[in-house]
């Protein structure tokens, strides 16, 4: 078998490989999807719940408005982080899958464009797990469940969370 011969068989087993990857990460796609939008209608009912609480003034909650309210909030802002990651590293995928006779112009566009939608996905992440971190602070001291040390570990984690966001926003390529 000349080296022709076995790079072509190769190719096509990666393609075929790659399609696989790509058929199965597409159903984990529609999968997260789905959990997605059951996690918003919870965010969403619960943010409805603790309103309706606070709103009628219920003697015996206790503040139990106010910790639903902010338990919903957090949902929605968990809600779409596994459909971006997921989302993102498909289109990567679909970018940059083997072919036999690429066209290396368009490839390079499609590439191109990944890489940038990759590095706004890690900033809109970044900026949702600022958000959780700060609704979730919030919900420990309606409790009265935050701690010194706690606090001190929260901010230390804020503060890397917001130079990585920083970072990635001067050094990134987004539009």
């Amino acid at each position: 078998m000349s080296e022709k011969d076995l790079s072509v068989k190769y190719g096509e087993k990666f393609s075929t490989l790659s399609n696989l990857v790509i058929k199965t990460l597409l159903i984990f796609l529609w999968l997260t999807f789905i959990i997605m939008i059951i996690l918003f209608i919870i965010g969403f009912i619960r943010l409805g719940y603790g309103t309706f609480l606070e709103i009628n003034d219920i003697k015996s909650s206790q503040g139990e408005g106010v910790i639903k309210i902010l338990v919903g909030i957090e949902i929605l802002f968990i809600a779409p982080i596994s459909h971006l990651l997921l989302l993102s590293i498909f289109k990567y995928l679909w970018a940059t899958k083997p072919e036999i006779n690429p066209n290396l112009d368009n490839k390079m566009k499609y590439t191109k464009h990944a890489m940038i939608e990759i590095g706004n996905v890690k900033l809109y992440v970044t900026g949702l797990l600022i958000s959780i971190l700060l609704v979730h602070s919030m919900k420990l001291i309606f409790q009265d469940e935050m701690s010194f040390l706690l606090c001190i570990c929260i901010i230390f984690i804020l503060i890397t969370l917001i130079l990585y966001y920083y970072i990635l926003h001067k050094t990134g390529d987004h539009k």
